[in-house]
């Protein structure tokens, strides 16, 4: 069965729009237009409407023209995804620029997560954007997101930002922030997760935090510290989120008692989700989760470890 849908095509002269409400009535439609000069952009679904896989061949120009001009969200994230692919393009390095700073955040997020600092060049002429946006930018999320591509650069010069950053209200910054500061100054961002992790888990700095910790090798005092932590979480997407890392956790533990305890948390988690949503939990906890908890046992010769494990899945 072939669905009639309605299509709006704009068609743009610098600032100009014309508008053309086609419907699209069979497998192939093709649809053509008087003009009398080239148009800046040929826009199909202006709306951004119509739930489809579209190929479009526009050029940098038309997709440049699209971000000035044609407006909505997705208009702009399409230009911007484009022009993330031509990072050797002055073009669209430029409209990069612009995009960093989008009047909306998720834009500017978007933006930051789609450079390329392996381009050097990028790299090089990014910098002092993205560390004016980790410093100053209105909204926490694109500030966290800033700081996490800022930690990138590994450089020791920004340590102050990041100290200051991990002490911030907001986790996604903290997070990130005690992130990159492990990049640089690994013994520092240990011995502030180690303060932190006496704070309530929450969200990206929870996930920092353990990162933090695995790296000193041998030192399982601050486990009973993050367990009793997710032991009080509710059984939300916060936890299930949360559930990765704790698992990387406890493959490191040593201690048996501890170990037993962990997975025992895991478990009580795992029977606490509704019944209708563990058609979905219960294989990523019982096959992902525990299993290669007990295969990294098994692996490092703790037998009666990974049989405990074992024994705790369905």
């Amino acid at each position: 069965e072939i669905f009639k849908l309605p299509i709006a095509i704009d068609i743009y002269n610098g600032a100009d729009k014309e508008r053309y409400k086609v419907w699209v009535e069979h497998k192939i439609d093709t649809f053509t237009f008087n003009y009398t000069e080239m148009p800046d952009l040929v826009n199909v679904d202006g709306d951004k409407a119509i739930l489809c896989e579209k190929r479009d061949n526009k050029t940098i120009d038309n997709f440049i023209h699209q971000y000035n001009y044609a407006g909505l969200f997705l208009d702009r994230r399409e230009a911007i995804a484009y022009c993330s692919t031509k990072q050797d393009d002055p073009k669209a390095v430029n409209l990069l620029k612009r995009a960093v700073m989008d009047p909306f955040d998720k834009l500017r997020i978007y933006a930051l997560d789609k450079l390329n600092l392996k381009n050097d060049a990028v790299k090089a002429e990014f910098e002092p954007i993205i560390e004016n946006i980790a410093i100053g930018d209105p909204k926490a999320l694109v500030r966290a997101k800033a700081i996490e591509r800022l930690g990138e650069y590994q450089k020791a010069k920004y340590k102050p930002l990041f100290m200051k950053a991990v002490n911030d209200s907001s986790y996604s910054i903290a997070g990130n922030a005690l992130d990159a500061l492990m990049k640089i100054d690994t013994a520092t961002a240990v011995a502030i997760a180690k303060r932190l992790v006496h704070q309530p888990l929450k969200g990206r700095l929870s996930d920092a935090i353990t990162s933090a910790l695995l790296t000193s090798p041998g030192d399982e005092n601050s486990f009973d510290v993050i367990v009793e932590g997710f032991s009080k979480m509710p059984p939300t997407q916060e936890k299930l989120n949360f559930l990765e890392s704790f698992a990387d956790l406890l493959t490191k533990v040593q201690n048996t008692d501890r170990l037993k305890r962990g997975v025992d948390e895991i478990v009580k988690f795992r029977d606490a989700i509704p019944k209708d949503s563990r058609v979905d939990t219960d294989p990523l906890i019982n096959n992902y989760i525990l299993k290669q908890i007990a295969d990294k046992k098994q692996y490092d010769g703790l037998t009666e470890q990974a049989n405990y494990i074992r024994s705790k899945i369905p």
